[in-house]
């Protein structure tokens, strides 16, 4: 018998569902011990049903990110979603990889460019929105623009809903945005400047690596279920605390400079080459 079911009552009333996560991940109670949480009796099996890796699971624990899709199934798994909106030669934007397209490379992404990357950048925050209910969860969404037609787009940023903007020091965001506005992304935790944390050198999460819409939104996705990248945003964790989990998710990127869409895990979000 484990002397942790030997404790008083006294010691295992909770005022919290946190409080309970926290000591059940350290002593690991029966499920058929009877807890008290927030003043309602319970079991510690059936408050665990209700902890947080149950909400969004961890690379980092033992539950190395398998499940975090899942069998889940989303509209956005759909590639036919995906496809870029046809303009006539008018009004839209031609695809970056025509030969044509070589003189919008002289103008520092203006025009058709730019509008394809303010296009496919919407795809992504609606799909991040509908399927992770972020405004439900206490995050939101902002985007950054010129116009879609000219200048430059992005990024989108995911942020508490609580977030200080005019905290410099600890204001934090989850950043989708297009350097090269080509319609090709790349995801960086951002200050309130728009400027990449733990990269010195000003570098992406994801490297070199640019991803296609529905590879952001998957890999934005798997992010957002973290719970340590929940609490980052929400300032319930520091940035120094989230450094080492940041370096680890940074190895991740920098072992390979393919992604592999039907095989995204938060335990190997970087497929090596065959």
């Amino acid at each position: 018998m484990k002397l942790v079911n030997l404790v008083p009552l006294k010691e295992i009333d909770f005022r919290n569902q946190d409080a309970f996560d926290d000591y059940n991940k350290q002593h690991k109670l029966r499920p058929t011990t009877k807890v008290t949480i927030a003043g309602k009796v319970t079991t510690a099996g059936q408050a665990a049903q209700k902890s947080e890796p149950v909400k969004g699971s961890s690379v980092f624990g033992k539950d190395t990110g398998g499940s975090v899709f899942g069998k889940e199934k989303s509209k956005y798994d759909d590639t036919e979603y995906w496809k870029d909106d046809e303009y006539s030669d008018t009004q839209g934007y031609i695809d970056s990889d025509d030969e044509d397209s070589e003189e919008d490379d002289d103008n520092d992404g203006e025009g058709s460019d730019v509008r394809l990357t303010s296009d496919r950048l919407s795809k992504v925050e609606k799909a991040l929105e509908d399927d992770l209910n972020l405004r439900g969860n206490g995050f939101e969404t902002t985007r950054e623009s010129s116009g879609g037609m000219g200048g430059w787009e992005g990024p989108m940023t995911i942020v508490s809903k609580d977030a200080d903007y005019n905290d410099e020091d600890n204001f934090i965001s989850l950043s989708v945005g297009s350097p090269n506005n080509d319609g090709k992304f790349s995801i960086v935790f951002a200050n309130s400047n728009g400027e990449p944390y733990f990269e010195p050198n000003y570098d992406a999460l994801t490297g070199d690596t640019d991803l296609e819409p529905q590879q952001a939104y998957k890999v934005t996705k798997a992010l957002m279920k973290m719970p340590e990248i929940q609490k980052l945003l929400k300032g319930e964790m520091s940035i120094d605390k989230f450094q080492p989990i940041y370096d680890k998710l940074k190895a991740k990127f920098s072992k390979s400079s393919e992604l592999k869409e039907s095989t995204i895990r938060l335990k190997s979000l970087i497929k090596r080459k065959r």
